[in-house]
């Protein structure tokens, strides 16, 4: 969602979300500052998560090559509910 951004109508807990629910970073940010940001939530607010590297980020980058629009809430629950590495 970070890279390629989240487009609408998304619902979340029954709440229903616009159009325009975030905004792509891929075009945007480096790799580098990405990996920052995610980092910082993944460790701020009592956060304990791991640190994402730049390098991780190019290989989403790449791995999302072929994804050319904002996801979608179809696209969202298609991914499987499980606990990511890291």
């Amino acid at each position: 969602i970070v890279l390629k951004g989240l487009q609408g109508p998304v619902k979340v807990k029954g709440q229903q979300f616009g159009t325009a629910v975030m905004q792509p970073w891929d075009k945007t940010f480096t790799d580098q500052k990405i990996a920052d940001v995610l980092t910082y939530e993944r460790s701020d607010w009592g956060n304990k998560a791991s640190p994402v590297t730049p390098e991780q980020i190019a290989a989403l980058r790449k791995e999302l090559a072929s994804h050319p629009e904002s996801f979608t809430e179809k696209d969202i629950l298609a991914v499987p509910d499980e606990d990511l590495p890291g």
